[in-house]
């Protein structure tokens, strides 16, 4: 094998040595959208969390399951790294997905932090969006799926006393049935 060969193989397989660490190290760290809210179903509620080198979020939406036609409560929770506490209003919407518009609310902070109610007039996936202005404007997206409401409450208890009302007329009819027949005098 000749030297300008063999310093052309080297090249190719330290080439391809680097290309390899690259792509193994590119997949170990998940870089994801910085501007995801992460959303974790805990219980009655929904657990909200995301931060970046300047701030961390973190808050809750009950109750859970999110279903169309009930309101729900959006409560947050905005903080610095480092500093004095913020007091900036926050802008918090509920969109479905694949729309640009919705409902959007303007909230200010109170002692339990920043919150809103929204009642989704349909059910699919939706995006609530949380928009502020700390160190410069910063807008955060939490996916959101909103299923249909299913049977009212009220529904079921009527069906409850239909159900009741049946039994007891079918009881009351056994028990005439099983009485014994008055004996005739003779």
């Amino acid at each position: 094998m000749s030297q300008p060969f063999r310093n052309q193989l080297l090249r190719m397989v330290l080439l391809a040595c680097a290309l390899a660490a690259g792509l193994a190290v590119a997949q170990e760290i998940d870089m994801g959208p910085t501007d995801r809210i992460q959303v974790v179903p805990s219980g009655h509620l929904l657990s909200l969390t995301w931060s970046d080198t300047e701030d961390t979020l973190h808050g809750a939406i009950s109750p859970a399951p999110l279903a169309k036609g009930h309101a729900f409560q959006v409560t947050l929770k905005l903080e610095p790294l480092t500093g004095a506490a913020y007091d900036v209003p926050l802008v918090l919407s509920l969109r479905r997905v694949g729309e640009h518009e919705g409902t959007t609310q303007v909230v200010k902070r109170t002692a339990e932090g920043w919150s809103a109610r929204f009642t989704p007039d349909r059910a699919g996936p939706y995006w609530l969006d949380v928009a502020f202005r700390t160190t410069h404007s910063k807008s955060l997206h939490a996916g959101l799926s909103i299923k249909d409401a299913g049977v009212p409450l009220w529904a079921w208890a009527a069906m409850a006393l239909v159900v009741l009302a049946l039994a007891a007329s079918f009881w009351r009819g056994r028990r005439q049935e099983v009485r014994p027949a008055p004996e005739t005098a003779q």
